[in-house]
């Protein structure tokens, strides 16, 4: 009895010091891991806002370049030039326009108080649609077009004015450039938001509203791939 009292008095301590050793090196070793796995999920999600910030703002900027590149404030160009609605004259622009960021702003486009409106639309480097709404006419027109002035493809006419869209609005009563509140792409219902500006002639009246889209689809995709 003394016997196995003796080595239970030798041997126990030992098992509870290995137990107790074994279970601290368990319990370290999981609050290492849980240190290091929250570690790396902080440094993830500061990666990812990161990244979401980035993309967030080079879609605002490249908004605003497409924007001015059609529309230059004033103060910036040596000498300010009137404006002009030709349709003519500003197709052309807005084929160069489209084309600066195609992944983020690839649609710019006027309308116009009397109702005229004019956007092109860079698809792909081989896929470009021009909507035209002629003033007076009813219906704006969509072309598959190579080029500016090629008219030889039509795809839809379609009921559409652009005074009463949400960009429209809300820029004619201002000078500067503004952001839409967040609405429904005309064609494909994407959620969408607009940066928009008046365009005054010299006498300081309306001509119409130049903009651009950004459709939230595009972040979308983003927030997915990341």
């Amino acid at each position: 009895m003394r016997k196995f009292s003796l080595r239970q008095q030798l041997i126990v301590p030992f098992v509870v010091l290995v137990i107790f050793v074994s279970t601290s090196i368990g319990w370290l070793s999981f609050r290492a891991g849980e240190d290091a796995v929250n570690t790396l999920a902080q440094r993830v999600l500061v990666d990812m806002v990161n990244r979401i910030n980035t993309a967030t703002e080079h879609h605002l900027t490249g908004a605003f370049i497409a924007l001015h590149s059609v529309a230059p404030d004033p103060k910036s160009v040596p000498v300010e030039q009137p404006f002009s609605d030709n349709l003519e004259s500003l197709e052309q622009r807005f084929w160069d326009a489209s084309g600066l960021f195609m992944a983020v702003n690839n649609y710019v486009y006027y309308g116009g108080e009397d109702g005229r409106f004019i956007g092109v639309y860079r698809i792909s480097n081989d896929t470009v649609q021009l909507f035209l709404r002629k003033p007076g006419a009813r219906q704006r027109e969509v072309y598959a077009v190579q080029k500016p002035g090629d008219r030889a493809k039509l795809i839809r006419a379609e009921d559409y004015d652009p005074r009463v869209r949400p960009w429209y609005g809300i820029a004619a009563s201002q000078d500067k450039a503004v952001w839409s509140p967040i609405y429904n792409n005309f064609t494909k219902y994407y959620p969408t938001i607009t940066l928009s500006k008046s365009m005054r002639r010299s006498d300081h009246k309306l001509a119409g509203v130049m903009a651009t889209d950004i459709t939230l689809q595009v972040l979308t995709d983003f927030f997915c791939a990341a």
